[in-house]
């Protein structure tokens, strides 16, 4: 939203929904106003990681709690969860969910700080001797950005990710969906992912009403999301694999114009 008109004022919003803060903070208590702000709390929206930075500059050692949109500050937000037992269970997640991912070169990591900036060694299954975490592959940085994502996301709330197959083999992107399910199931959390993996979109083949795809209905003179299962017949659907539909230009196709 570029902005909105309250008691015939123009309040403009940003990515952080400065506007209505604005509003809460200057005392409006309509309902909906209110409703519509502690919503937007709780959504969080995810960016491609910034793993340049994050390989060699590593974070800054900081406080935080919350993931930056594009993960510079991942190191410094496990480190505080593992030092408060109230958020362990984030960071154990983390954990796990890079062990499953990679079980042959992840077991666990710790920090070191120099000065203001905070970085990680990796220790792989049955060696002690760790490996700086600048030296692992790409996907090693990517996935571990992508669970802190997942696993800042509080009761109720949105984590919404874009692209996370970048950088991800498929058995890695399948144990990141596995973890996020379990994340999502057990704190009642929505993850969105927009994506054009092909692996991924197997994942759903037996709930596509969990996939929404971008189209023109009707008159719209822009692309909306369309629940897949209203899209298409249900049980034409049960025939085929998601990711060979997409792959085929049957659905989601650059081409299509309806």
């Amino acid at each position: 939203l570029g902005g909105f008109r309250y008691g015939g004022e123009f309040i403009e919003t940003t990515s952080e929904h400065i506007g209505l803060r604005v509003l809460v903070d200057r005392g409006a208590i309509d309902r909906p106003i209110r409703e519509v702000a502690n919503f937007l709390q709780r959504v969080a929206v995810y960016q491609e990681p910034d793993l340049w930075n994050l390989r060699w500059q590593g974070s800054n050692a900081s406080e935080d709690r919350d993931l930056q949109t594009r993960g510079g500050n991942a190191l410094a937000v496990l480190r505080r969860w593992l030092q408060d037992r109230t958020q362990q269970h984030r960071y154990d997640f983390v954990i796990g969910g890079m062990a499953s991912a990679f079980p042959n070169i992840f077991k666990t990591l710790d920090f070191e700080a120099a000065g203001n900036t905070l970085v990680a060694r990796v220790y792989r299954p049955n060696n002690e001797v760790p490996s700086q975490l600048s030296d692992e592959a790409n996907g090693v940085l990517q996935l571990l950005v992508l669970l802190c994502g997942v696993a800042s996301s509080n009761e109720g709330g949105v984590a919404a990710i874009d692209e996370p197959e970048n950088g991800l083999h498929p058995y890695a992107l399948r144990a990141f969906l596995r973890k996020a399910r379990q994340w999502a199931n057990r704190h009642h959390v929505t993850v969105l992912l927009a994506t054009h993996s092909t692996v991924l979109l197997d994942e759903f083949s037996e709930k596509p009403e969990c996939v929404y795809v971008m189209k023109k209905l009707n008159n719209d003179s822009e692309s909306r999301p369309t629940r897949l299962d209203k899209l298409c017949d249900k049980e034409w659907l049960e025939g085929f694999k998601l990711g060979d539909l997409y792959e085929q230009g049957e659905i989601g196709s650059n081409d299509d114009k309806d």
